[in-house]
């Protein structure tokens, strides 16, 4: 697993998590099950009830906070863990050794469990990339687990709505769909808040980044445009770089 700290713009991150246990829960299996479902309705009519509810449906989840997306993305600690108890445990060296090779970055896996905070040295420093970090956690933390709760208690009630036989319980399958982002949110915050304890996140400056960075002075005002935003997608190979979703931290910034 490896975590990106993406410089926006000054003062502005954009947190993402790279990698999941290749060992898939029945939780996770359920939820991809229902993803596929809903990317079908993408090829509905759009005047039909099945496309009005795609493009709702987008329009509720384009309202939802970026750091919702990348605390879901972190592992569940009960997935990571019943990997590595599949594996022999074994002493190895506490450095971390990196190779670029033709821009690309390859990692050598730590079978010690550690995880990587890759973050540009030119634009940031590792102190602030982890301050922000961990004030994020601070303040989802009990915001995730307080809408865990709300929604939680909304399920009997959307549960009781019945509309025409043909359509579905839309409340009923939005709460659910709230109730486990607001889990998984809130499960991947307390994760990574015990790697940090642990002393197990470790922020490594990377040359990519450095070199996609070139050029630009947060501190003068400058931000980080989509061109570059694609580089680093390309360079890590890390589709989960949501280019919408960084375009939308520089909207709601520009906003206040």
């Amino acid at each position: 697993m490896r975590i990106f700290a993406i410089p926006v713009l000054r003062n502005h991150f954009a947190y993402f998590c790279h990698g999941k246990p290749k060992r898939g829960t029945y939780l996770s299996k359920i939820t991809d099950f229902a993803a596929k479902k809903w990317d079908q309705l993408y090829h509905a009519e759009k005047t039909s009830w099945k496309g009005k509810l795609y493009i709702t449906g987008q329009q509720l989840l384009d309202r939802i906070d970026h750091q919702e997306y990348f605390l879901k993305s972190i592992p569940l600690k009960e997935e990571v863990e019943k990997i590595f108890s599949s594996k022999e445990n074994v002493n190895v060296k506490n450095n971390i050794q990196m190779n670029e090779k033709g821009g690309k970055f390859a990692a050598e896996e730590e079978k010690n469990n550690d995880v990587l905070l890759l973050y540009p040295s030119k634009v940031v420093k590792p102190e602030q990339v982890m301050t922000t970090l961990e004030q994020m956690l601070g303040q989802r933390l009990p915001y995730h687990r307080k809408y865990m709760i709300y929604s939680a208690l909304c399920v009997p009630l959307t549960s009781t709505f019945t509309l025409i036989p043909v359509i579905p319980n839309i409340p009923l399958f939005y709460n659910l769909f709230r109730l486990y982002s607001h889990y998984k949110a809130f499960k991947g915050a307390q994760y990574l808040q015990l790697i940090i304890s642990d002393k197990r996140l470790m922020p490594t400056d990377s040359n990519v980044l450095d070199q996609i960075y070139d050029g630009i002075d947060l501190n003068n005002c400058d931000i980080l445009d989509e061109n570059r935003i694609h580089r680093i997608a390309h360079e890590f190979n890390v589709l989960t770089i949501d280019v919408d979703v960084i375009l939308r931290i520089i909207l709601s910034t520009k906003k206040r």
